[in-house]
């Protein structure tokens, strides 16, 4: 994962952002919370400092998922683009499938594994674990 820049959105294109840090980490979260506010098995996250993320065109809407962090989405079409912890506010995590290329980020691995859907089974050989460190 390299350093440049990477730029993504909302589906209807409200919501525009774009990002020069290096990813510090990308995965796939299975926990409860990532599958029930994108209606979908998993979300794949990837991580920067939030010095280094901006958002180009609006903003999103913030929804206090917990107590611990918000998501922040398209007010307009709802797609989820990123995640504040307010334990890590110096980070800010960003859907790889909001990136205008996708395949720019690579997911390492696979966390809250046990709290998968329990018909999933992936096939690839990422490490997968309980939770997240």
């Amino acid at each position: 994962m390299s350093e440049a820049k990477l730029t993504g959105g909302c589906l209807c294109g409200a919501v525009r952002y774009e990002t020069t840090g290096s990813p510090a980490w990308a995965g796939h979260c299975h926990c409860s919370l990532c599958r029930r506010s994108s209606g979908a098995a998993y979300v794949s996250w990837f991580v920067v400092p939030s010095a280094t993320f901006k958002f180009t065109q609006g903003q999103s809407a913030l929804y206090a998922s917990s107590e611990r962090a918000r998501r922040g989405h398209c007010a307009i079409c709802g797609t989820q683009l990123v995640f504040l912890s307010n334990r890590r506010p110096e980070n800010t995590a960003i859907t790889i499938a909001s990136l205008d290329h996708p395949g720019a980020v690579q997911a390492k691995e696979h966390i809250f594994w046990d709290d998968r859907v329990p018909s999933l089974s992936e096939t690839d050989d990422l490490p997968k674990r309980a939770q997240r460190t």
